[in-house]
């Protein structure tokens, strides 16, 4: 008896465990507990036996169960479990960037897997958060990606109008007594070029250099900044577009943070 991906269960370990409490469901949760004692988690297919086994019990029931308690794994494991110690006489010895580095490398894991079935699906990867069917991008968020102005309506929002960056107040009484704003920010030139170089390289296609020293008034490939991530190959600069080298979009805040 196997699911697909799932170790086989051994229906003889099943009934033993059922024996030994001795058959009733006001022990589900010790069956459980002994099944995944055996197979390191819980087996879909024994949940499926146990639930049929014994009397006034369903699959169902078992799954709800199983999946309420956080002592309760679904999921195969392998044959080593790693764990990396958090408490204080270790976190002093230096455990959280180990475990830092672990939780980016299964961050990193997951990332691709969405990008590829995504991809496989028809979808356009345009911006380092964002996906969508061709032709179908987001036409509001790409105003704020290109430091273009909107208006900002409501509790919390926040708007770009000229040379104001500004916030709304997330407080009701105050909004519904005309006190709208939380706080603003003039920004100048310089405060604008960081804005649209650092907004625009957040699109997978980047910034074409031509529009933007038009807009901004410079010489983008001149900026020693970008001349450094160019040669260090972290940004490419490629048919008039200058954009992040594929291979770093996911830690494109490392490169980003470079040229503020």
């Amino acid at each position: 008896m196997t699911i697909d991906g799932q170790k086989k269960v051994d229906i003889a370990v099943l009934d033993k465990i059922i024996a030994e409490c001795g058959g009733d469901k006001s022990h589900l949760i010790a069956m459980l507990q002994k099944v995944q004692e055996v197979y390191r988690y819980v087996p879909e297919d024994a949940m499926i036996y146990i639930g049929t086994k014994i009397e006034d019990l369903s699959p169902a029931t078992v799954f709800g169960v199983a999946t309420f308690y956080a002592q309760f794994s679904l999921d195969p494991k392998g044959k080593y479990e790693i764990r990396c110690c958090d408490g204080t006489a270790c976190h002093v010895r230096g455990s959280m960037p180990v475990l830092n580095a672990i939780k980016e490398k299964l961050d990193y894991k997951m990332y691709k897997i969405i990008c590829n079935f995504l991809k496989e699906k028809g979808f356009k990867h345009y911006e380092i958060s964002n996906f969508a069917k061709e032709g179908y991008e987001s036409k509001h968020n790409l105003v704020y990606w290109n430091n273009e102005h909107y208006y900002g309506f409501g509790l919390g929002a926040s708007g770009y109008i000229s040379n104001i960056r500004y916030n709304n107040t997330r407080n009701l009484n105050d909004y519904l007594k005309e006190k709208y704003l939380l706080n603003k920010e003039i920004i100048t030139n310089e405060d604008n070029l960081k804005y649209g170089l650092i907004l625009g390289l957040r699109k997978i296609n980047g910034i074409n250099v031509n529009n933007f020293n038009e807009k901004y008034h410079t010489n983008l490939l001149e900026n020693e900044k970008v001349k450094k991530l160019i040669k260090n190959k972290e940004l490419i600069y490629e048919n008039g577009y200058l954009f992040i080298n594929k291979k770093y979009i996911y830690v494109q805040n490392e490169i980003l943070i470079k040229l503020i």
